[in-house]
């Protein structure tokens, strides 16, 4: 038995096909460009953050130093009282202080979120 002949033709056809579909491919993919209007959020800058999230942070950073200072003020002037009311003030204090710094917290988590979500 002999072996098959290959057709020249055939093969030379098949393999311009492929060239020509790899060379389409290449083609489409290299022209995909990003929209302009971000429509998922996410972009591929990690530079910086945006002046928004920047200034949601900041802002909470300077609350939270002027309540850490306002605290400490507080914890002072309750160790200048009478020994007996000394430990009351004192959880008052802590008391204030700790639901302070959660309504910053939050605060903080909705400025966030209005600089990902703007109305």
């Amino acid at each position: 038995m002999q072996p098959a002949r290959r057709n020249l033709v055939r093969d030379i056809a098949a393999y311009a096909g492929l060239a020509a579909l790899f060379a389409f491919a290449s083609f489409a993919l290299t022209r995909c460009t990003m929209l302009k209007d971000n429509m998922t959020g996410v972009t591929l800058d990690r530079a910086a953050p945006t002046s928004c999230v920047r200034q949601c942070q900041d802002r909470y950073f300077n609350l939270l130093s002027v309540e850490e200072k306002n605290h400490m003020t507080a914890l002072e002037e309750c160790r200048a009282l009478d020994p007996q009311l000394v430990r009351n003030c004192v959880e008052t204090e802590a008391a204030r202080h700790s639901a302070a710094r959660q309504q910053l917290s939050a605060d903080k988590t909705q400025c966030l979120l209005a600089c990902t979500n703007p109305q």
